[in-house]
Parts: structure tokens; C-alpha cells; sequence
């Protein structure tokens, strides 16, 4: 596969786009170039803006979608925060497409997997409450994580899953998405929305109390979706917000030494404040466990 003649690989660019604070860039693709390939029947290889460093497990990450206000076409990006959260930890980040997730994960053969945020649409057999489904709804995003987490099941590999991420995994695990303003109509917690911030309670016997040495923390949160109370699967919730939002589950049957699924944005942190701190204990403990079976 490393030899396939319908390999293009491609290094991305940093832009600044109006969704993001002025600061945070992204590695970023555009999206004509990316949809050419594929419609060709290429593979396109997708790579930060700088090499791998000598030996440096990859980690595989689905992209993101973003666009600048004159654009109709959104753009392939990965935001820095992403990318720095895990290359502070000796990780090498690299990008999976919707449509040739597959070929790619063949390709780089990674040795962790990290699911990010993002807003998109679930199909309805893992919503708790489907109703008015648009008949040309795009699942390729959902599908091609579903895929990415299926291969980290498939292969055991460590994994990290923030905000969509870990809404994903725990319905995939026989949970329920839904809304925050289903589970918890009355809160005057602010869930979503730049700046927003509350505590979180943390089960003490749990494995995310173990790596941040702590049963509370305040978290950032940029969330309208939550997995459904009603609708627990094969994990269990290890946080919850006051107003008991889940906010972290841990698989009772885990497939890898590390699966931490988060409904919070550690990233959005870690990539700043790398050395100390929960966020960066959490992406400490994600590397830790790769360089194990690395």
C-alpha cells in the first residue's frame, strides 16, 4: 500500500478561519483538492505541517470540516489545539477523509486513535428520541467514525474520544444520544457557548480520578448533545455535571489499556498548559499507554 500509485500525499497549510479565536490556526486542506483525489480514485495522505519526528507513534484522527466566510466549499482542517495536545506528548498526529478512512488507516498502520468534537449528523438508530430524519441527511462523517472506532476495536488500540468523540463510542457501546436541554431542561448550567464552564464530579474508584488525582474538576464545555441518562450501555458513568449531564464513561469491557472518552475539550487546553494539569494528565496517560505497545 505504501508504494500505491494512487497515493497523493499532502502536507497542510495553516489558516485562520472566523469560527475559531484569532489564535487558533489550522492544518488545513482545501476541499477541492481532497474531493478531486477521491473522485479520481486516489487515497489522499494527509500529514500536519511538519515531519514526523524520528519514531514518533502516529495517531489517527478524523478531520474536521471549516470554511472562511467567502467560501461555499468547507475546508479539510485539523485545528492546532488538536494537533499540539498530542505532539507535546511525542505523538505524531496524521488525518483520516470521510470516504477513504479505510485506505488510510492502512497506510499509516497508527498506533492510537483520537476522536474529536464536531457537529454533525448521527444516524437515528443511536438518537433516543429520532424524529423528522431529512432523507439526504449526510452520515459520512458519523460512518467514518463509527469505521475509525470499529478499527481501534478491531486492533486494540488505545483511545481517546472528546465531546462527539465520546458520544459516539458510548452509543456505539448501547447508549442514546440526545439533548442537553432534554436530560436537563430546568439547569442554569451553560453547557455550549464560547467561555463556557462548570464542575464536573468524578466517581473516585474510576480510572479518570486515578490520572488526575482529583473527584471534582471545572471543565470547559461546547455541547448541545449528551448521551441519554436513560439509555446506559456497556459502560459506566464515571462523571457527571451538577445537573447530571454525563460527562465521562468508562467501558466495562474495555479493548485497549486505555479507552478515555470525555465530553469535555481537554485539547483546547493541553495543547497550552502541556506540562501540568488535568488536561495534559490526560493525554499523558493516552501516550503513555501507546508507548507501551508501541
Amino acid at each position: 500500500m505504501r508504494d500505491d500509485k494512487n497515493l497523493v500525499r499532502l502536507r497542510a497549510k495553516r489558516v485562520l478561519y472566523p469560527e475559531y479565536r484569532p489564535n487558533i490556526y489550522c492544518h488545513a486542506f482545501k476541499a477541492e483538492r481532497i474531493d478531486a483525489v477521491e473522485r479520481a480514485g486516489g487515497v489522499p495522505i494527509l500529514a500536519p505541517d511538519f515531519p514526523r519526528p524520528d519514531r514518533a507513534p502516529i495517531i489517527a484522527v478524523p478531520i474536521q470540516r471549516s470554511k472562511l466566510n467567502d467560501e461555499i466549499q468547507p475546508d479539510y482542517v485539523m485545528p492546532r489545539y488538536v494537533v499540539e495536545s498530542l505532539s507535546h506528548q511525542g505523538l505524531y498526529p496524521v488525518f483520516l477523509t470521510f470516504k477513504q478512512w479505510r485506505r488510510q488507516l492502512e497506510y499509516w498502520k497508527p498506533a492510537g486513535i483520537f476522536l474529536g468534537g464536531g457537529n454533525y449528523p448521527v444516524r437515528p438508530e443511536f438518537l433516543a428520541n429520532p424524529t423528522n430524519i431529512h432523507p439526504e441527511l449526510d452520515f459520512s462523517r458519523f460512518d467514518a467514525n463509527i469505521g475509525v472506532l470499529e478499527y481501534a476495536i478491531k486492533h486494540k488500540l488505545p483511545l481517546m474520544g472528546v465531546c462527539a468523540g465520546m458520544q459516539i463510542a458510548g452509543a456505539y457501546f448501547g447508549g442514546k444520544l440526545t439533548s442537553v436541554v432534554n436530560v436537563a431542561p430546568d439547569s442554569t448550567i451553560k453547557h455550549s457557548g464560547r467561555n463556557a464552564r462548570h464542575s464536573i464530579n468524578i466517581a473516585p474508584a474510576s480510572q479518570l480520578a486515578e490520572i488526575v488525582n482529583h473527584t471534582d474538576l471545572m471543565v470547559n464545555s461546547l455541547h448541545r448533545a449528551t448521551l441519554s441518562p436513560r439509555h446506559i450501555g456497556d459502560f459506566d458513568v464515571v462523571a457527571r455535571s451538577p445537573d447530571g449531564i454525563i460527562e465521562a464513561i468508562e467501558l466495562r469491557h474495555p479493548f485497549s489499556s486505555f479507552v478515555g472518552l470525555y465530553q469535555w475539550h481537554p485539547e483546547r487546553v493541553a495543547y497550552r498548559a502541556y506540562r501540568t494539569g488535568a488536561p495534559a494528565e490526560l493525554f499523558r496517560a493516552f501516550a503513555d499507554a501507546i508507548n507501551k505497545g508501541f
